[in-house]
């Protein structure tokens, strides 16, 4: 099952709004995950980019299939959003 964020937190979990991140850091990681918090939290950006994520689901492999999976059946896994944010930080940490 493929979705595109859980709604529902886990035990221990944090709201991703509530995140503290240290603006004034010289690493890289903060400033990526303070822009995608931005993302998150503002309504107006965070909508097309979720409708985004939901027409760019996975490829089916196997023999003799073909199409986009089905995000309704199969077992749970990462959701889009748990990618996306980790395909940008590997993207964006690329060294020079």
């Amino acid at each position: 099952m493929r979705k595109i964020i859980d709604p529902q937190l886990q035990i221990g979990e944090q709201e991703i709004g509530a995140i503290r991140l240290d603006p004034k850091s010289r690493d890289d990681i903060p400033q990526i995950l303070l822009g995608l918090q931005h993302i998150y939290i503002t309504p107006e950006v965070r909508e097309p980019v979720f409708a985004i994520l939901e027409e760019v689901l996975p490829e089916r492999t196997g023999k003799g299939e073909s199409g986009k999976v089905n995000p309704d059946t199969g077992r749970p896994g990462m959701s889009q959003w748990q990618i996306l944010v980790l395909g940008i930080l590997r993207l964006g940490l690329v060294k020079k």
